[in-house]
């Protein structure tokens, strides 16, 4: 935990206000959308990385691979007065990490999380809160990387991915690139910025170098190119859905009837969507604007269509009992969650501050959402309240 006292001399004989102070850094936090859930048992790696992206350490054991994935988040208090009083804060940080085991067929059977409470210089970076550490001992970590050591130097594919993926050794994993693994190669684009192998086979015809290119580094050209000569529709939709370029589609739907039913729909889809954000935008703007009866509706409108700052304000609203709202720890989360603001990684640190029973209203609250339900929602917790 990172630890930073900061104390301003002045003193003061009015109040003070404790101001929480809340900000998350995290390999995780990079990849992070609302549609991510914990893992699955029996998951596979490919549909595991799929939703948590690439992990940051992966250790090989016996037979079985771990994922390891880490998440940092600051926190802190401030003192904040005026006249004679001192003002002072503290600022932590706090690393979670996640152990994701699979057995030899490449199936998920055991996921772990651990609290890193392990003291860390501020002058430090992120990456020496290493989680390897909190599941194995430095002893059993070091013979492990022996053995993975010299799986790679008799030339096991296997162990040389591993010791690039966790141990930064790429050596060995460019000559498996230069030689054509396709593995060797994603992983040196991506994760080490070294794309040119990838470039290499995009720029050839590879599409699935090509696809990589473009969602990872947002480089299209070689997966337009592709697309013009094979006419392949799931290419161009895939340029239109993940890079927001619906050229290639456009071109297609001219004489190809798959692509033109494709386009339709997502030109239908992006109609719906910026007709939303205008609702959702111009409906919190009127709730900032606005008082009385009416703002809380205002709010609700731009939540249901889903303003991130308007869901965020109505989880506030809740969390202190404002606007007419009874104050209601429960409603405070499921609309801090509902904002995308927090993600279940967050609301682990949050777990002391709510009943198993708040909990579980929460979770069925996130389950059985549906546009449009925020008013009743109000209503009746308002309706409640006044009775």
């Amino acid at each position: 935990m990172r630890l930073v006292l900061l104390l301003l001399a002045s003193i003061q004989l009015t109040g003070c206000i404790w101001l929480p102070i809340s900000s998350g850094e995290s390999y995780l936090d990079k990849h992070w959308d609302e549609s991510k859930r914990s893992p699955l048992i029996g998951q596979s790696a490919d549909e595991v990385v799929a939703v948590w992206s690439s992990p940051r350490w992966v250790v090989y054991e016996g037979g079985r691979t771990h994922f390891i994935y880490s998440n940092t988040h600051d926190f802190g208090l401030f003192v904040v007065g005026g006249g004679y009083s001192a003002a002072g804060g503290f600022i932590g940080a706090q690393t979670k990490c996640y152990r994701l085991s699979f057995d030899g067929k490449g199936n998920l059977y055991e996921f772990d999380r651990q609290l890193d409470t392990d003291l860390i210089d501020t002058s430090s970076t992120q990456e020496s809160a290493d989680c390897r550490n909190v599941f194995w001992s430095r002893e059993r970590l070091d013979e492990i990387r022996k053995g993975q050591e010299s799986r790679a130097s008799e030339g096991n594919r296997e162990a040389i991915l591993i010791m690039a993926q966790s141990y930064g050794e790429l050596q060995p994993l460019r000559k498996l690139a230069a030689e054509g693994d396709r593995d060797a190669i994603t992983i040196l684009a991506v994760k080490y910025s070294e794309p040119k192998y990838l470039r290499d086979r995009a720029e050839a015809g590879d599409p699935e170098a090509a696809l990589v290119l473009a969602d990872r580094l947002k480089e299209t050209g070689p997966l337009k190119n592709i697309v013009a000569q094979t006419g392949n529709v799931e290419l161009a939709k895939s340029l239109a859905l993940n890079n927001r370029e619906f050229g290639p589609l456009s071109e297609l739907a001219a004489h190809n009837v798959e692509a033109a039913k494709i386009l339709s729909e997502l030109q239908s889809r992006e109609a719906t969507i910026s007709k939303s954000k205008v609702i959702a935008d111009t409906s919190y703007q009127q709730y900032l604007q606005g008082s009385g009866p009416h703002a809380l509706d205002s709010l609700c409108l731009s939540a249901d269509h889903g303003n991130a700052n308007a869901r965020n304000e109505l989880g506030r609203l809740y969390e202190w009992g404002l606007k007419g709202l009874p104050r209601d720890q429960a409603m405070s989360l499921f609309w801090y969650r509902m904002s995308g603001y927090i993600g279940e990684l967050d609301e682990e640190f949050l777990g002391d501050r709510f009943s198993e029973h708040e909990i579980e209203l929460v979770d069925r609250l996130t389950n059985d959402w549906h546009p449009g339900d925020c008013e009743a929602l109000v209503k009746a917790q308002l309706e409640t309240d006044n009775n």
